[in-house]
C-alpha cells in the first residue's frame, strides 16, 4: 500500500507545472474608443506595446492633455489619469454606446483568459458591467461611471487563466495509463506471494 501511494506522489509531482506567465512579455495591442466599440478616437492607437517590460502608455487625444496612462503587471491591465491639464477631473463620459479602450492579443501569443475588475478600482460606478472580454480582446467601457480625478482614480482589471478544459492533454492520459499498470502490476504480485490455504 505505502508504494502505491509513493508512485501516486510522484505521478502528481511529475505532473505539476508552474503556471505560465500570462501577460509579461507579450505583446498587447491597445485602443481608445469612442463613440461606439468600432471607432478609434484621433490619437488613440492602436498602440502595440509589450506588457511589463515597456513604459506606460499615454493617450493623449488633445494636445498637452495626457487624459489616460495604461499600464500592465503580469495579470492585470491599469488604466489612471495621471494628470488632467489642471481641470482636477475628467467628468462622466458622454452617454453614447461605447467610451473606453480595447485591449488585444497583438499576435495571438497570450493564454486564455478570464477578465474581473480588480479590489483597486477606485472609479466610482465601475463594476462588471462595465468589461466584456472574448479570447483575444477586453473592453472596458466607461459609460455610467463618474469620471477621475487626478492620479486619485484607478480601473484594475485582473486576469486568471482559464481552467483546463474537461479532456486531459496525451501526457495526462499516458500517466493515467501508467498509474493503473503500476498498480495492477502490483496487485498481482502481491496476489502470487499470498500463500493459498488448502481446505
Amino acid at each position: 500500500m505505502v508504494r502505491i501511494a509513493a508512485i501516486a506522489a510522484l505521478m502528481v509531482l511529475a505532473s505539476a507545472t508552474p503556471a505560465a506567465a500570462l501577460l509579461a512579455g507579450k505583446q498587447v495591442s491597445v485602443a481608445r474608443l469612442f463613440p461606439d466599440i468600432d471607432t478609434v478616437t484621433p490619437g488613440g492607437g492602436p498602440f502595440i506595446t509589450t506588457a511589463v517590460n515597456d513604459a506606460p502608455l499615454l493617450f493623449s487625444p488633445i494636445f498637452n492633455q495626457f487624459l489616460f496612462q495604461v499600464s500592465f503587471t503580469d495579470t492585470s491591465i491599469v488604466i489612471t489619469s495621471p494628470f488632467v491639464d489642471g481641470n482636477g477631473t475628467i467628468g462622466p463620459p458622454a452617454a453614447t454606446p461605447f467610451n473606453g479602450f480595447r485591449v488585444s492579443d497583438a499576435f495571438g501569443t497570450i493564454d486564455s483568459f478570464n477578465a474581473a475588475v480588480g479590489a483597486g478600482t477606485t472609479v466610482v460606478g465601475f463594476g462588471a458591467s462595465n468589461l466584456t472580454f472574448n479570447d483575444d480582446n477586453i473592453f472596458i467601457n466607461l459609460i455610467g461611471t463618474a469620471g477621475f480625478t487626478d492620479g486619485a482614480s484607478t480601473i484594475v482589471i485582473e486576469l486568471s487563466e482559464r481552467g483546463i478544459g474537461t479532456v486531459p492533454e496525451p501526457g495526462s492520459w499516458a500517466m493515467l495509463i501508467a498509474g493503473f499498470g503500476i498498480a495492477g502490476a502490483m496487485l498481482r504480485r502481491r496476489r502470487a506471494l499470498t500463500p493459498t490455504l488448502a481446505a
